[in-house]
Protein backbone atom coordinates (compact mmCIF):
# COMPACT_ATOMS: atom_id res chain seq x y z
CA UNK A 1 0.00 0.00 0.00
CA UNK A 2 0.96 3.39 -0.94
CA UNK A 3 1.55 6.31 1.55
CA UNK A 4 0.43 9.43 0.95
CA UNK A 5 2.17 12.64 2.25
CA UNK A 6 -0.28 14.75 3.17
CA UNK A 7 0.30 18.72 2.71
CA UNK A 8 2.88 20.14 6.11
CA UNK A 9 4.27 16.70 6.33
CA UNK A 10 7.56 15.83 4.93
CA UNK A 11 9.06 12.64 4.60
CA UNK A 12 12.04 12.16 6.75
CA UNK A 13 15.05 13.12 5.12
CA UNK A 14 17.83 10.46 4.20
CA UNK A 15 20.19 9.72 6.92
CA UNK A 16 23.57 11.75 5.60
CA UNK A 17 26.45 9.19 5.74
CA UNK A 18 30.00 10.90 6.53
CA UNK A 19 32.64 11.55 3.79
CA UNK A 20 35.70 11.70 5.48
CA UNK A 21 37.29 9.58 8.52
CA UNK A 22 40.31 10.46 10.55
CA UNK A 23 43.03 8.65 10.97
CA UNK A 24 44.74 8.75 14.16
CA UNK A 25 47.92 7.59 15.86
CA UNK A 26 47.55 6.16 19.35
CA UNK A 27 50.87 6.23 21.37
CA UNK A 28 51.26 4.78 25.04
CA UNK A 29 53.57 7.31 26.38
CA UNK A 30 56.45 6.06 28.93
CA UNK A 31 57.20 2.51 26.96
CA UNK A 32 60.24 1.92 25.03
CA UNK A 33 60.07 0.72 22.32
CA UNK A 34 56.93 2.43 21.61
CA UNK A 35 53.65 0.84 21.64
CA UNK A 36 51.17 2.56 19.19
CA UNK A 37 48.21 2.11 16.69
CA UNK A 38 46.93 3.98 13.76
CA UNK A 39 42.78 3.92 13.76
CA UNK A 40 40.88 4.73 10.98
CA UNK A 41 37.62 6.06 12.74
CA UNK A 42 34.44 8.43 11.98
CA UNK A 43 34.13 12.18 13.14
CA UNK A 44 30.86 11.95 14.73
CA UNK A 45 31.83 8.57 16.49
CA UNK A 46 31.13 9.45 20.36
CA UNK A 47 34.08 9.90 22.86
CA UNK A 48 32.82 6.47 24.78
CA UNK A 49 32.81 4.44 21.09
CA UNK A 50 36.25 5.77 20.31
CA UNK A 51 37.40 5.06 23.79
CA UNK A 52 36.45 1.42 23.64
CA UNK A 53 37.81 1.28 20.25
CA UNK A 54 41.01 2.47 21.70
CA UNK A 55 40.89 -0.41 24.06
CA UNK A 56 40.14 -3.27 21.29
CA UNK A 57 42.98 -1.75 19.32
CA UNK A 58 45.51 -1.71 22.07
CA UNK A 59 44.58 -4.59 23.72
CA UNK A 60 43.04 -3.22 27.00
CA UNK A 61 40.38 -5.53 28.42
CA UNK A 62 38.18 -2.43 29.43
CA UNK A 63 37.43 -2.80 32.85
CA UNK A 64 38.96 0.50 34.14
CA UNK A 65 38.05 4.11 34.04
CA UNK A 66 39.70 6.00 31.18
CA UNK A 67 39.23 10.44 30.43
CA UNK A 68 40.21 12.36 27.66
CA UNK A 69 41.74 15.74 28.03
CA UNK A 70 42.37 18.44 25.48
CA UNK A 71 44.06 21.45 26.95
CA UNK A 72 41.93 21.89 30.43
CA UNK A 73 38.73 20.02 29.07
CA UNK A 74 38.17 16.45 30.41
CA UNK A 75 36.09 14.08 28.94
CA UNK A 76 34.92 10.49 30.63
CA UNK A 77 32.05 9.51 32.83
CA UNK A 78 30.51 12.92 33.67
CA UNK A 79 31.30 13.79 37.82
CA UNK A 80 29.46 16.22 39.85
CA UNK A 81 31.30 17.65 42.26
CA UNK A 82 30.13 18.06 45.77
CA UNK A 83 29.63 21.35 45.83
CA UNK A 84 26.40 23.69 45.99
CA UNK A 85 26.98 24.76 42.57
CA UNK A 86 26.92 20.86 41.02
CA UNK A 87 29.38 22.06 38.98
CA UNK A 88 30.61 19.33 36.24
CA UNK A 89 34.37 19.47 34.96
CA UNK A 90 34.11 16.32 32.64
CA UNK A 91 32.04 16.31 30.25
CA UNK A 92 29.85 13.42 29.52
CA UNK A 93 31.71 10.93 26.38
CA UNK A 94 28.47 9.86 25.24
CA UNK A 95 27.60 13.23 23.88
CA UNK A 96 31.12 14.56 22.46
CA UNK A 97 31.92 13.18 19.13
CA UNK A 98 35.77 13.10 18.10
CA UNK A 99 35.53 15.94 15.91
CA UNK A 100 35.23 17.96 18.77
CA UNK A 101 38.58 16.50 20.31
CA UNK A 102 40.85 16.57 17.63
CA UNK A 103 39.34 19.70 15.68
CA UNK A 104 41.75 20.04 12.79
CA UNK A 105 44.94 18.26 11.31
CA UNK A 106 48.39 17.86 13.56
CA UNK A 107 45.65 18.12 17.12
CA UNK A 108 46.81 16.89 20.15
CA UNK A 109 45.19 15.21 22.63
CA UNK A 110 45.75 12.70 25.69
CA UNK A 111 43.34 9.64 26.94
CA UNK A 112 44.38 8.25 29.79
CA UNK A 113 43.04 4.53 30.79
CA UNK A 114 42.87 2.81 34.16
CA UNK A 115 43.82 6.14 36.82
CA UNK A 116 45.63 3.16 38.99
CA UNK A 117 48.24 1.91 36.71
CA UNK A 118 47.98 5.34 34.86
CA UNK A 119 48.26 4.44 31.32
CA UNK A 120 48.49 7.67 29.02
CA UNK A 121 47.81 7.46 25.26
CA UNK A 122 48.92 10.81 22.62
CA UNK A 123 46.36 10.86 20.21
CA UNK A 124 47.32 13.11 17.14
CA UNK A 125 45.17 13.62 13.82
CA UNK A 126 46.98 12.72 11.32
CA UNK A 127 44.88 13.18 7.99
CA UNK A 128 41.68 13.35 7.24
CA UNK A 129 40.58 10.63 4.34
CA UNK A 130 37.67 9.54 1.92
CA UNK A 131 35.48 7.32 3.67
CA UNK A 132 35.16 4.09 1.40
CA UNK A 133 31.67 2.60 1.54
CA UNK A 134 32.75 -0.79 2.15
CA UNK A 135 34.78 -0.11 5.05
CA UNK A 136 33.40 -0.37 8.78
CA UNK A 137 34.77 1.98 10.94
CA UNK A 138 36.66 1.70 13.32
CA UNK A 139 39.16 0.25 11.32
CA UNK A 140 43.15 -0.40 12.62
CA UNK A 141 45.37 -0.31 10.31
CA UNK A 142 48.75 -0.07 11.86
CA UNK A 143 50.58 -0.56 14.64
CA UNK A 144 53.78 -1.88 16.74
CA UNK A 145 54.26 -4.27 20.08
CA UNK A 146 51.71 -5.78 22.04
CA UNK A 147 49.70 -4.02 24.48
CA UNK A 148 51.04 -4.12 28.35
CA UNK A 149 48.80 -6.52 29.86
CA UNK A 150 45.96 -4.88 32.15
CA UNK A 151 46.94 -4.38 35.87
CA UNK A 152 50.46 -5.01 35.83
CA UNK A 153 51.16 -1.53 37.75
CA UNK A 154 51.58 0.65 34.92
CA UNK A 155 55.14 1.73 32.99
CA UNK A 156 57.13 0.32 35.85
CA UNK A 157 55.21 -2.52 36.08
CA UNK A 158 55.61 -3.12 32.59
CA UNK A 159 59.45 -2.69 32.33
CA UNK A 160 60.01 -5.31 34.97
CA UNK A 161 57.70 -7.82 33.04
CA UNK A 162 59.60 -7.24 29.80
CA UNK A 163 62.74 -7.77 31.27
CA UNK A 164 61.53 -11.21 32.49
CA UNK A 165 63.75 -13.73 30.23
CA UNK A 166 61.24 -15.22 27.44
CA UNK A 167 58.71 -12.33 27.52
CA UNK A 168 57.48 -11.45 24.06
CA UNK A 169 55.63 -8.50 23.11
CA UNK A 170 55.92 -8.02 19.46
CA UNK A 171 53.46 -9.62 18.02
CA UNK A 172 50.44 -7.59 17.02
CA UNK A 173 47.61 -9.15 14.92
CA UNK A 174 45.68 -6.53 13.13
CA UNK A 175 43.40 -8.82 11.69
CA UNK A 176 42.36 -9.96 15.39
CA UNK A 177 42.12 -6.26 16.22
CA UNK A 178 40.08 -5.53 13.18
CA UNK A 179 37.78 -8.73 13.80
CA UNK A 180 37.32 -7.34 16.82
CA UNK A 181 36.41 -4.03 16.19
CA UNK A 182 33.70 -5.32 13.07
CA UNK A 183 32.03 -7.87 15.95
CA UNK A 184 31.00 -4.48 17.94
CA UNK A 185 27.82 -3.24 16.80
CA UNK A 186 28.88 0.10 16.69
CA UNK A 187 30.90 -0.64 13.90
CA UNK A 188 29.60 1.72 10.60
CA UNK A 189 29.95 1.91 7.22
CA UNK A 190 29.42 4.92 5.84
Amino acid sequence: MLRRYHEGFMPPEPVRLPDEVYQVRVSLIGCEPEIWRRLLVLPEMSLRRFSEAIQVAMGWNGSHLHEFRRGKDLFGEPDVDRDPYQITRRQDDRKVPVRKLLPRLKAEAFYTYDFADDWQHRLVLEKRLKANPATPYPLCTEGEIACPPDDCGGPRGYFRLVSRPGYNATHVSLESINRALESRCWSARP
